[in-house]
């Protein structure tokens, strides 16, 4: 039986295997980061958003706060247009699709908490 997939859903598809989809990248850590530098390179256009003003500031400077990141990967990507960052989550609206890299906080039992 054909898969009939509502026309979004369909026409995300489409942008995405064309490369032309706006990414935004929740959290922009330890996997958020590689994440966004990953999708840059593959020529997706990536908005990251995060709390951390100072750490958006630095992105956008093309400057890395990751020792296994060198600055000139996030440079590349900042001055080619393909990757911003904002801490302005009103502009949740502009990407396609969107990926969330957060912490997830554990209990006691170091466990994930999902409440």
């Amino acid at each position: 039986m054909a898969s009939r997939a509502r026309p979004e859903i369909s026409a995300l598809a489409e942008k995405i295997a064309r490369g032309e989809a706006k990414l935004g990248i929740i959290g922009l850590g330890y996997v958020g980061m590689p994440l966004a530098l990953t999708s840059a390179k593959a020529g997706f256009d990536v908005l990251g958003f995060d709390t951390n003003a100072p750490r958006v500031a630095q992105i956008n400077r093309g400057e890395s706060f990751l020792s296994h990141i060198p600055s000139e990967m996030m440079l590349d990507a900042v001055r080619t247009g393909r990757l911003e960052a904002t801490s302005d989550f009103a502009r949740l609206s502009e990407p396609d699709a969107i990926l969330i890299c957060v912490p997830t906080p554990l209990t006691k039992q170091r466990e994930p908490n999902l409440s």
